[in-house]
């Protein structure tokens, strides 16, 4: 599963439209448990991957059959969840990429010299990527943390949510708020315009937003969309 706090892997975003807006970036396990989370609402929902990829809708009233040959047959769940044509031609690409390593196994063998050569320099560049600092991925963890507690507003509106429900998730927000406001008012200014951004968000504006919709709450909304538009502007820079 996809830290929140981590930053997602470029080619790995994945958004998402309701009411004819767009909300992401977000990793695919947590898209997933988002929403899986919003009952019958999921069925209005598109997603795509990437910033320009191809809009599909999250369910698919009828999924594509999955190939049979050489696959073991998956769960409906996992074959409706993607729109099932998508997901099946990759299950089958798996497939054939597969049988085509084994068929070169003898390749690999007389050659394994180039084969452990090839696995050392993977292996350099994974502990690299995993030992190198990135710039800002606190802060682009908790960018993504406060773009998906705004997707949750709006798909507990589009429910609607009961009072019961706003109340237990206004008080999951609050608690996985508190900690990133803790850390953003340490070094939040001028000089530093993302977390500044991002600290106004967590502390002033998002709590404002959880309930149903009203007047006062969509110029909340409108205020937020502007200081986290702000906050990924700058992040996109560095």
């Amino acid at each position: 599963m996809h830290s929140k706090d981590a930053p997602i892997p470029p080619g790995e975003e994945w958004y998402y439209e309701l009411d004819d807006r767009t909300r992401g970036p977000l990793s695919q396990s947590d898209l997933e448990d988002l929403l899986n989370r919003s009952g019958e609402t999921a069925s209005e929902v598109r997603v795509r991957q990437g910033p320009n990829g191809p809009w599909h809708p999250f369910r698919s009233a009828t999924p594509a059959p999955l190939p049979t040959a050489g696959l073991t047959s998956l769960p409906d769940s996992a074959s409706s969840r993607w729109g099932g044509g998508a997901l099946s031609r990759g299950f089958a690409s798996s497939a054939t990429s597969a049988e085509r390593l084994l068929s070169f196994g003898g390749f690999w063998r007389a050659h394994w010299d180039v084969a452990a050569a090839a696995s050392a320099w993977i292996a350099l560049n994974v502990l690299f990527l995993l030992c190198w600092p990135q710039s800002y991925s606190r802060e682009r963890g908790y960018l993504t943390t406060l773009r998906q507690i705004e997707a949750d507003v709006s798909l507990l509106r589009a429910k609607p949510a009961s009072d019961a429900e706003w109340r237990e998730f206004g008080d999951r927000t609050r608690s996985t708020l508190a900690p990133i406001v803790d850390d953003l008012k340490k070094s939040a200014s001028a000089s530093e315009p993302v977390r500044q951004q991002l600290f106004w968000s967590a502390r002033d504006i998002l709590p404002r937003t959880l309930g149903p919709q009203t007047k006062e709450r969509e110029e909340q909304d409108r205020r937020l969309e502007r200081y986290l538009g702000t906050a990924e502007r700058e992040l996109g820079r560095m």
